[in-house]
């Protein structure tokens, strides 16, 4: 038998505060851009996805790993970047939900059309690795 006085409310309130910080992160990150919460919880957690990769990127492209010719930030800029802008289109679509008058069905606006969105991205990382060849060469 233990003698295991703790009821556990310490990991509640660690818990607690963890997610409030989280939450109160969000909430801030939507004050700042004018965006809901679902919104901001979306972008913010893509950004931190292109983080982690950018971060990956960074760490695993060095040579002592043998993988940084395939990965390393110098060879996936133009993805990471266009990653990026990728991130931002729910605040595109909110936006434009706002500006766009409710008793019109098809009405959008061309920032927020899908060939602006990918013709933006297919400029960033085609554009990118255009750059970059004419910079290595």
């Amino acid at each position: 038998m233990s003698n295991n006085n703790d009821d556990g409310s310490f990991y509640a309130l660690m818990a607690f505060l963890i997610f409030g910080g989280i939450a109160f992160v969000i909430w801030k990150f939507g004050q700042t851009f004018g965006l809901d919460f679902a919104t901001s919880a979306s972008v913010l957690g893509r950004l931190v996805v292109v983080g982690i990769a950018v971060v990956a990127a960074l760490y695993f492209g060095s040579d002592s790993y043998g993988i940084g010719e395939y990965i390393g930030f110098s060879k996936i800029w133009p993805l990471l970047l266009g990653a990026f802008w990728w991130c931002w289109w729910p605040t595109l679509d909110y936006k434009a939900a706002q500006l766009v008058p409710s008793f019109l069905p098809d009405a959008n606006v061309w920032w927020d059309e899908w060939y602006t969105k990918w013709g933006v991205l297919l400029g960033l990382v085609g554009g990118g690795y255009a750059l970059k060849r004419w910079l290595d060469d």
